[in-house]
């Protein structure tokens, strides 16, 4: 049964620990809770706002409207053939949960995006990838319901109009499309391994078995290095999206800094790295209040203590404000920003 909870605190339900309060919050278990939901008076009164792991989310005030937090759970075999399977997830399934339970069943295709904070819902509104993959290249269908025509819907790969960071869930449908289920294809062995980022390449020779075990290990530790766990300090992993500009553009910056990590999108546009940019305009250790910029990755704001929503806002701003001002390139924030 849908229960309905008042001023409910929020600092447990987003990886930034952000001390915020929403008017109501309601948790989704099953399509029973979804058909109660949405014939109550609290959903069609209010403004309402789709919560899953709270990864990808920066709140700035409480909020005055109606928190959903989908939790379906479940990771289900639907078709097997003998190259690959598909498998149905819950959206209330830990990513990583999922990524680990693929690989100890030796199916690849995510052990790449190992480690990645949030749930099984919110990976195709962000079309997460990392170190050389994306989660578009193994989704082939997203279900959920659509909450203003409630009418529930499929959508198949292509009609996900999946982009770099981008879907339909994030643009025609954004905060409208309560996700239930995400079905990936996973490769049974023999696979191929992707080992398209450098540093994932370099460290794999270094193991006699290449697997997707291996993969995953390594991806683990690369990201250790780097980045800050959610449970020990306040963050959103990458708050800004690696900005795509023109060959000329990128070619003016390569002129004056050759080192400067670029890479072909493959439409003639040229992806750049936000990190590398940032550390060059004098960002690295950028501080606003208890919000900072990471110390082993400027492309990471954490929370050190008590910051507030306003305090990492401030501080991505003067981010933005500074590479501009050293690079003429807009950063634009991965974040969703309420």
């Amino acid at each position: 049964m849908a229960e309905f909870k008042e001023y409910f605190p929020l600092i447990n339900y987003n990886t930034f620990r952000v001390d915020a309060t929403t008017r109501y919050f309601v948790e989704i278990c099953n399509n029973n809770d979804i058909n109660e939901l949405i014939g109550s008076d609290i959903f069609n009164k209010n403004k309402r706002f789709i919560l899953g792991g709270g990864s990808n989310i920066l709140f700035t005030k409480d909020f005055d409207g109606l928190i959903i937090h989908p939790s379906i759970k479940g990771i289900d075999y639907i078709e097997e053939t003998n190259k690959e399977i598909l498998i149905k997830v819950g959206c209330g399934v830990i990513w990583d949960d999922f990524v680990q339970f693929a690989v100890e069943n030796d199916l690849a295709g995510i052990e790449n995006l190992s480690d990645i904070p949030g749930h099984v819902g919110a990976c195709p509104v962000q079309n997460i990838g990392a170190y050389g993959s994306e989660v578009e290249n193994v989704i082939t269908k997203v279900e959920g319901i659509h909450l203003i025509t409630n009418k529930w819907m499929e959508f198949n790969h292509d009609q996900c109009k999946f982009g770099y960071r981008n879907s339909i869930f994030k643009k025609e449908h954004n905060n409208n499309f309560l996700i239930t289920h995400v079905t990936f294809s996973l490769k049974k062995d023999p696979y191929l391994l992707n080992t398209s980022y450098t540093a994932l390449t370099k460290e794999l020779e270094n193991y006699e078995e290449k697997n997707i075990k291996t993969v995953r290990e390594i991806i683990k530790k690369i990201r250790g290095a780097k980045l800050p766990e959610v449970t020990k300090m306040g963050s959103a992993g990458s708050f800004f999206k690696n900005p795509v500009v023109t060959e000329e553009i990128a070619s003016s910056i390569l002129s004056k800094y050759p080192d400067s990590p670029s890479f072909k999108t493959g439409n003639g546009m040229i992806k750049l790295s936000a990190a590398w940019l940032i550390d060059q305009s004098g960002c690295k250790g950028m501080q606003v209040e208890d919000a900072t910029t990471y110390q082993y990755q400027p492309l990471v704001i954490v929370n050190t203590g008590k910051a507030t929503g306003n305090d990492v806002l401030l501080l991505s701003k003067k981010i933005i404000e500074q590479v501009n001002k050293t690079f003429g390139i807009l950063l634009e924030p991965e974040v969703n920003i309420i």
